[in-house]
This record gives C-alpha cells, sequence and structure tokens, in this order.
C-alpha cells in the first residue's frame, strides 16, 4: 500500500462524532445570517434535536453561539472571526501591511483595504482609512461574471 493511500485510511479511520456534529451546526448557521432555529438546526443536519440540543448549549456557552429570544433563532457570534484574526499568518500580515497602507492611504488621500482569497471569496484582513473626512466605496459584486442583471452587495459614498 502506497503512503499516500495509507495516510488517507488513517484519516478516514478517526472519528470525533460530537466534533463533527459541533461543526455541522457551526456550518449550517454560517449559512444563515437570520440564524436557524433549532428545528431548522436539526431539520438541516437530518439529526434528531435531542442529539443538538447539547450541542447548542455549549457553543452558547462558549460564545460561539448567541440565542435571540424574541425569534427563538441561534446564530454565530464573532468568535471565529476573533481567532481568525488572531492566527499567525494575518498577524504577520498585519503588522507588515498596516505601516505601509497608513502611508499609501497618506499619498492617495484615499482608504485602502488588504484582502486575501479564501474559499471563493475575498476577506478583508487589514484596513486603513482615509486621512480626509472624504470616503469613496465602490461597488461589490457577489460574483464575476458580466451579466447586465448583477446588483451590488455594497456600494456607499459618504461625503462629510
Amino acid at each position: 500500500m502506497s503512503e499516500s493511500n495509507s495516510s488517507t485510511r488513517k484519516r478516514k479511520e478517526y472519528s470525533a462524532p460530537a466534533l463533527e456534529k459541533g461543526l455541522d451546526i457551526v456550518e449550517a448557521l454560517a449559512k444563515e445570517p437570520e440564524g436557524l432555529t433549532s428545528a431548522d438546526v436539526s431539520e438541516r443536519l437530518g439529526r434528531p434535536m435531542g442529539q443538538l440540543f447539547r450541542m447548542l448549549v455549549v457553543l452558547q456557552q462558549r460564545g460561539y453561539v448567541a440565542y435571540q429570544a424574541d425569534s427563538e433563532r441561534y446564530e454565530l457570534t464573532l468568535k471565529l472571526f476573533e481567532i481568525a484574526h488572531g492566527l499567525g499568518p494575518v498577524r504577520r500580515l498585519n503588522l507588515v501591511a498596516a505601516p505601509l497602507m497608513k502611508q499609501l492611504s497618506r499619498d492617495i488621500g484615499q482608504s485602502c483595504h488588504l484582502t486575501i482569497y479564501y474559499a471563493g471569496k475575498g476577506h478583508v484582513v487589514v484596513q486603513q482609512n482615509a486621512p480626509y473626512n472624504i470616503m469613496y466605496n465602490c461597488p461589490v459584486f457577489r460574483d464575476n461574471t458580466e451579466s447586465p442583471s448583477r446588483q451590488p452587495v455594497h456600494f456607499k459614498t459618504i461625503f462629510t
């Protein structure tokens, strides 16, 4: 058996059902900006509510999930975002890029953003605001097709 087949087989042999359930919940909530009810989570994951309730409670206690009592929905918090920004590569990128971006922003009189491409999306990891009270933001589209029906996700111009 080749070494790559052996390592693939080892990965499949290891199982952590509780961890998998927790990650399934996080991934399901990440796809729903409005959050999900516990029944929605159960339905999406095809698991009984009894299996998921304790997971939701622990995720809530640990700060990964918030429960909105008025809508009875669970939603992700920014804890994963905070963890991701504490990663070594992102922290190093911030340390190196921030002073350069500050100078660039002064030189051009505009804000600037450093974005990394990951999992099919751009993620802003460093931002430097404009040195003046005038900011221009350009439209950002959901995809990169040339369809005339595309609508911007975000477009804003602020003059102060």
